[in-house]
């Protein structure tokens, strides 16, 4: 799902998912791409957790736009 999420990204990585450097910023409209090929491919609540999870991930980089996604899309909630 990592790579699948990066590559709906176009964030170059490693085969196992690795990144040199996250940009600091991916527009909205991406996030809700690459969530909806996501969506498409596996289920919704592993999704979500996935997700949800990543966005606390880093101290380094804070994508306010997947917060967004994550907080406007249905399919996404947790609980």
């Amino acid at each position: 799902m990592l790579c699948d999420f990066l590559d709906a990204l176009e964030i170059k990585h490693a085969d196992d998912g690795t990144v040199d450097e996250l940009p600091r910023e991916v527009p909205k409209e991406k996030i809700a791409m690459a969530v909806d090929r996501l969506l498409g491919k596996y289920r919704a609540e592993n999704v979500g957790a996935y997700l949800h999870a990543s966005a606390t991930w880093t101290n380094t980089v804070q994508w306010p736009a997947l917060d967004e996604v994550l907080a406007e899309e249905a399919r996404l909630k947790l609980g």
